[in-house]
């Protein structure tokens, strides 16, 4: 069903990105001893490579929410979409939202578009539920970190905003030995 899937990978604007919400919104300095030796080589080194293994923000999300709690991914991952990845991928949701109306869903049915300029070798996909909500489900090659629900209710929280709707997450679950995350969100 999910095809042959690229490299796991993050891009390095998307660790640069987290890295700099992290540090702005207090959620840095515990971690930062934590981390693997790799993750804080590529820390030294933001953009020696486009492309980094996917492990380094996964060990970076571990730690941040190990040191900080879990629910700090919420901001952290909506600063971080707000102002590093959301500039990237705002062209292309302004053009949807301008075509097909001002509505989450819009902008969920382009998350697989918008993931790849983040992550290579995650697949999103939307299936609507109803008129205001609907299930985003994410296939990572690899279980990212069981807490990664309170990331991505960050960045939905960015296409909420986007959409001058209220929303939320609504529940999660975890399939495929973590691998698979289903999020049903909804909107009024």
């Amino acid at each position: 069903m999910w095809g042959n899937m690229e490299p796991y990978r993050a891009s390095s604007v998307h660790i640069a990105g987290f890295v700099a919400a992290a540090k702005r919104l207090g959620f840095f300095e515990k971690a930062l001893p934590l981390l693997a030796p790799e993750t804080r080589h590529v820390l030294e080194h933001p953009f020696d490579a486009k492309w980094v293994p996917a492990q380094v923000i996964q060990d970076l999300t571990a730690r941040v929410a190990e040191q900080y709690g879990p629910e700090c991914l919420d901001p952290l991952n909506f600063a971080m979409t707000k102002d590093s990845l959301g500039r990237l991928v705002l062209p292309m949701l302004r053009v949807a939202l301008a075509i097909t109306g001002r509505s989450p869903a819009t902008v969920f049915s382009r998350l697989g578009d918008s993931v790849k300029i983040a992550m290579q070798g995650v697949s999103a996909s939307w299936l609507a539920t109803s008129a205001n909500g609907g299930v985003v489900t994410l296939r990572y090659p690899e279980a990212p970190p069981a807490v990664v629900h309170h990331a991505w209710q960050g960045v939905f929280r960015f296409a909420f905003e986007l959409t001058s709707r209220e929303g939320r997450l609504v529940a999660h679950r975890y399939l495929d030995g973590g691998k698979t995350v289903e999020l049903d969100v909804a909107w009024t």
